[in-house]
């Protein structure tokens, strides 16, 4: 009787866990051309600021960076126009395409994936692959 209610709150225990952990992973999908998550392009920047707070790690009105979050926004006139993810995660949140893309993605998966990019910039340790133009 004894190991039936070890067993018992054992399973409740993992039951729990593993229902936990579904809820607290939040995995954002980059929809290239659309957004990322729930926020679009074309988003205004006072929706984000609703949902992050305000920051002061901003280049005038046309950057705004979340660092924490690992997000930045180029919003001219606070409409954003484009999404830059500079983390792999934030607290659980996870940022990954599809296909199954995230920043730390080999340049050889990216292109048997997605083919060539319009355009490869390297500076420093960052190689970045731009692929806007083809959605």
């Amino acid at each position: 009787m004894k190991h039936r209610s070890f067993f018992m709150l054992g399973l409740m225990f993992s039951c729990f866990f593993l229902l936990t952990q579904s809820v607290l992973a939040d995995e954002w999908i980059i929809s290239p051309a659309r957004g990322v998550g729930w926020i679009t392009l074309g988003e205004t920047m006072d929706r984000i600021e609703e949902y992050f707070g305000k920051t002061k790690d901003r280049m005038g009105t046309l950057l705004f960076w979340y660092k924490d979050e690992g997000l930045e926004f180029y919003a001219p006139e606070s409409v954003i126009e484009r999404i830059i993810i500079v983390k792999a995660s934030f607290q659980g949140r996870s940022y990954a395409t599809s296909s199954g893309i995230t920043i730390g993605t080999s340049q050889e998966r990216v292109t048997a994936i997605h083919g060539p990019a319009q355009k490869s910039i390297y500076t420093k340790d960052v190689y970045t692959l731009d692929y806007v133009e083809q959605g």
